[in-house]
């Protein structure tokens, strides 16, 4: 079966502590983006909270 999507919770998942994508996650992200795997944030957030993580 072949991954198509990613959906992941934002705190304590796939932000730290400070709220920052480490650069290791960030790797690990544009290597699933760039085999066409879509990358879905899953949050209790509000929209607007989502733009400076985006």
């Amino acid at each position: 079966m072949r991954v198509r999507l990613i959906a992941t919770d934002l705190d304590g998942t796939l932000l730290d502590s400070s709220s920052a994508v480490t650069p290791r996650t960030r790797a690990a992200l544009d290597a699933a983006r760039a085999r066409g795997i879509h990358v879905v944030p899953v949050t209790a957030r509000q929209p607007l909270g989502l733009r400076a993580i985006a």
